[in-house]
């Protein structure tokens, strides 16, 4: 028997879809940051904190798992493969292709795309230094509140 799935959005133009077997790894996450990881990491807030604390991790985990596939899907459409949905589910996300690449270097950059797109998310949100892409996270970083600009 099949779990079933919601419609939750559209980004770009693609339906976003979350299966069941998300709300299992939602739970655990939050579980596992509520009770374990924040407490130990910030001490003294309360349960409550934690808890959403927790289940904000656990939606920005998945904001990252929808965007690595937007990154797939991206450069799928512009080979012209038609997305017909993506689903956010226990293993992470999948985005539903309408056919196949047509040709092996296609396949490869669609491949890519969703870990670069990973890649960068990491190395621009990451504490340690920065990753220059980002120029105002990076003046920040580098001179905290003494930074000019429009940032």
């Amino acid at each position: 028997m099949a779990f079933p799935n919601w419609r939750i959005g559209r980004a770009l133009g693609i339906p976003i879809h979350v299966h069941a077997s998300w709300f299992l790894v939602f739970l655990f996450v939050t579980w596992s940051m509520a009770t374990g990881y924040l407490p130990e990491t910030l001490p003294g807030l309360s349960p409550p904190r934690y808890w959403g604390m927790g289940g904000i991790a656990a939606l920005l985990l998945f904001l990252s798992v929808l965007l690595h596939e937007l990154g797939h899907s991206c450069v799928a459409l512009r080979y012209q493969i038609p997305i017909k949905q993506i689903t956010l589910f226990i293993f992470g996300g999948m985005a539903h292709m309408g056919k196949e690449p047509p040709s092996p270097r296609a396949e490869f950059l669609i491949a890519m795309a969703g870990p670069i797109v990973s890649l960068i998310l990491g190395a621009e949100l990451s504490p340690g230094e920065p990753w220059p892409l980002n120029p105002c996270l990076r003046d920040r970083r580098a001179k905290d509140s003494s930074s000019s600009g429009a940032c």
